[in-house]
């Protein structure tokens, strides 16, 4: 109990509640093209949107942890939200399902994925920026950026088995031998796996460029608030 009202303290539940307000303009998007067209169609955005929830859950997690000087605990809890980060920039890639449908404008199905996308992307580097800002309490910040660095090609290439491959976050659980046989294949055999490749490095500047511009941004807001 004291781990949950410390995760929703007066600071994480106001940034918290952005993002909430943010995920229920989204899902009022959906809501709104459904009863427009009697269509589920985009329905799966929401799920989708949930599962990018998930990171920033653990990463607060994290914190909290980190913050009562549970390091064992804080450290385990990034295993979790390790595997799940990949889930909020995913979103980006529901792109691939953009095209003109009957019964509704092009431009309204634009904004509907590109919303969601945008959250997701948000939520994925506010997570990551929560621990980053536990790692730079830990380790020397150069340390602590090469983490983030690696974070970011570990979320990459996740995007890559799930967007190409179709692998889930919980599949781990189910099929870890296929999984891991999958996830090697590219780096026995790079040139034979171009896609996996190019998508994992072109993803990775795409999320650290995102990031570096995201706590530009913080960084500029609070020396202006001083």
């Amino acid at each position: 109990m004291l781990l949950m009202l410390e995760i929703f303290d007066k600071r994480n539940l106001r940034q918290l509640a952005v993002f909430a307000l943010f995920t229920a303009y989204c899902a009022g998007l959906v809501a709104l093209r459904m009863i427009w067209t009697g269509k589920l169609t985009f329905g799966f955005l929401v799920w989708n949107l949930f599962l990018a929830w998930l990171p920033i859950i653990f990463s607060s997690i994290t914190q909290v942890l980190h913050k009562q000087k549970m390091l064992a605990l804080a450290a385990l809890s990034l295993v979790p939200w390790l595997l799940f980060l990949p889930n909020a920039p995913y979103i980006l890639t529901d792109l691939v399902h953009l095209r003109p449908r009957a019964g509704v404008p092009y431009w309204y199905d634009i904004l509907l994925i590109a919303s969601f996308a945008f959250n997701g992307l948000l939520l994925g580097f506010f997570s990551l920026a929560q621990v980053h800002d536990v790692l730079v309490q830990r380790l020397r910040p150069a340390y602590a950026w090469g983490l983030v660095v690696l974070f970011s090609i570990a979320s990459s290439y996740g995007i890559y088995l799930g967007r190409v491959l179709r692998w889930n976050s919980w599949d781990i659980l189910r099929h870890p031998l296929r999984i891991a046989l999958d996830s090697l294949r590219p780096f026995v055999h790079p040139m034979a796996h171009k896609e996996a490749v190019v998508m994992t490095i072109v993803l990775t500047g795409f999320m650290l460029g995102g990031y570096l511009v995201m706590r530009a941004s913080a960084s500029r807001v609070d020396q202006n608030r001083d």
